[in-house]
Formats: structure tokens, sequence, C-alpha cells
């Protein structure tokens, strides 16, 4: 059942893997165990915890460098005190890979826009917050010894580690979306050790050009490999709603959803309506519609949920998640299916494809 395209990609992907040298792995007594602090450390509750390696994933024009350098001034800034609906919890130093735009006047613009949005109106840019505009590539050989040395650096001035890290995007870093991210894991792997010596959290910020799919995990599907983004957490999700800028043309509607292995079994979806005066920054945000959080609740099951569970899931009544997938249906967004008493929904099928 696998497209030819998705095998064109795996063809093409497979000389680029080479088995290479290295230290042979530790096992561990159980025992070991007993001692391990099991506390989850939220930066930003729900959002965004210590020692993780996570993604903000989105079609283009989505905001993502928006909600990236949103989630960055409000870590640095001991000022803010909530990000949308979630409370910050943790504040410190950020340091940013502006590998993406690499423009500082288009960085300085929105910085600037948003600690005015925060601090009505005073524009000043004395939070602990660094940035680099191009050099980091996965593919060089001394890229985490380099990256090391920066948050040493950074700890050392400010005399507190570096609590975010924000590589905007991935496209700029070395990650080639036609051989799938193939040599994308190793990096993952490093990263993945700074942040437990460091209990720094990073963010990837990442293109898809999936703008029409659904996929069932965020984690996943944007990458193109179950391999590849499955060990991303937490990851986020921004999604354009043009029926939404249809019926407000003078704002920018952003769905977005989050994810996490340490949070709650579900977080419902928030619509971000951006302003489109550039020249300043303005951004509401409330909760999705119905339609879109039984779709999210829907990709983060692999096997179809009952009609009556939805409805516990969202919190409202039965008959209102009953109308709500009867027009769904109508347009081809889910199926449903009786099964004794029950009636079972799900996302049609899709077939994988590559991202480009």
């Amino acid at each position: 059942d696998t497209p030819e395209r998705l095998w064109e990609d795996i063809l093409r992907t497979i000389p680029k893997i080479h088995a290479t040298g290295g230290q042979r792995w530790q096992v561990h007594d159980i025992s070991e165990l007993t001692d391990i602090d099991e506390t989850v450390h939220w930066i930003v509750n729900s959002y965004l915890y210590q020692d993780s390696v996570g993604t903000i994933v989105g079609e283009p024009s989505a905001r993502k460098s928006w909600a990236a350098l949103q989630l960055s001034v409000a870590v640095a800034c001991s000022e803010v005190d909530a990000l949308w609906d979630q409370p910050v919890l943790i504040h410190g130093p950020v340091l940013y890979y502006n590998l993406d735009d690499r423009r500082p006047r288009r960085l300085k613009l929105r910085l600037g826009n948003i600690l005015a949005y925060y601090r009505e109106g005073r524009r000043d840019f004395d939070i602990p917050f660094k940035y680099a505009d191009g050099g980091l590539d996965y593919n060089k050989q001394n890229w985490e010894r380099w990256m090391r040395e920066d948050l040493d650096r950074m700890e050392q001035q400010y005399q507190t580690p570096v609590i975010l890290v924000v590589i905007d995007t991935m496209h700029k870093a070395g990650f080639n979306p036609k051989d799938w991210g193939a040599g994308v894991q190793p990096f993952l792997e490093g990263l993945t050790n700074i942040s437990l010596s460091k209990q720094t959290a990073f963010m990837l910020v990442h293109h898809t050009a999936k703008s029409g799919d659904r996929p069932e995990n965020i984690r996943i599907s944007p990458w193109g490999s179950v391999f590849t983004g499955a060990s991303l957490d937490p990851a986020w999700r921004l999604t354009r709603s043009p029926s939404d800028d249809r019926d407000d043309p003078e704002y920018s509607h952003i769905y977005f959803e989050a994810a996490s292995k340490e949070g709650p079994e579900m977080i419902d979806p928030l619509l971000l309506r951006y302003g489109r005066d550039t020249s300043k920054f303005e951004v509401e945000f409330r909760a999705a519609d119905i339609e879109t959080r039984i779709l999210a609740q829907l990709e983060l099951n692999s096997e179809p949920l009952s009609q009556a569970e939805l409805a516990r899931r969202l919190d409202v009544a039965d008959t209102q998640v009953s109308r709500a997938i009867s027009r769904m249906e109508r347009r081809g967004k889910v199926e449903a299916k009786k099964m004794g008493a029950a009636k079972m929904i799900t996302l049609p099928e899709t077939s994988q494809q590559s991202e480009f």
C-alpha cells in the first residue's frame, strides 16, 4: 500500500545512512530508578517543560516565528505571567537561532512589538536574550561542542542556566526534506544530551507543506518520518484558517494545537487572532470551535472514538457533538459507523505523501 512517491524517497535515503563507530551503550539496574525525581518542571504550564526537545510545526505564513518569539519573550521577560491561556512558571535566559530570516531589522521589529505588547508600549531590549543569525548546521562535526560553549558563556554572564533554545528553522540548520531528514537523528540525540545535562528546553521550528493534511500525530507527520518526529515532545502545530480570514479580513486566524507526553490527556486547541498591521503586535485567543476540537481528539488517537467519549473529553452535551459530527460527515472530514449501540467516529483514510 506504500505510494510510489514514498518508495522513491526511501530508496533515495538508503545510500546516505552509514554505520559509524561509537561508545557501547550502558545497561542499568532497576534499583537505579529509586532515587529518580519524577517531577515535571513546567516552564509554561502544559506547553513546555525543562529537559524537553520539542517542535513548532506549520505551513508557510502560519506565524510560527511569531509564536516562537512570543514564547521566547514570555520566558525571558520576568514581567510576563502567561502565554495565551497558560501561566509562565519559570523565567530565564533564552538563545534564539534566527536562521530562517536572518534579517536583524525584522527580528528587532518583532521582538520590540512583542515586548511592547507585554509592557504597555515599552520596547527596551533589556531581557536575557541572545541570538545567532547563521552558522548552525548539524552536518558539521563540532556543532554540539559549539552550542555547549554558547550556553556556558550565557550561563556565566547571567549567573543562571539557559532555560530555552529556539532553532528557527530546521530547514536552515541542515535538514533536507528530500531525504526525509535521514541525518537528523544524531542532531536530536545531541540536543537531548544537552537538554538532560543542562535542563534546557529546545523548540525546533519546522515547515510543513501539508496544509491540507491533518496528520494523526503532530509529532510525526510534518517531519515525514515516524522515526524522526516521534521523539519530539512537546509539539505545537499552527494551521491557517482561510474561512475565518474571509469572515474577519482585518485579522489573520491561526489554529494552535499542542500535545505532550508529559501533559494532560488533551489541551483544547486555541484560535489565535493576529492583527494584520505588522508595525505592532496584536493577538487575541479563544477556544477553538467544536469541530476543530473533535478533529484534534481524533488525531491523537489511532483508534476510533465513540460519540459519547468525544462528548466526555470535550465536556459538552452529546447533542452538540452529534450535530457537529453530522456536519463534518457531510463535508468528508470524519467517518461515522454504528457498532452496536455506539456511534464510532474516525478520520477518513488518507495516503501518505512526502513533504514536497
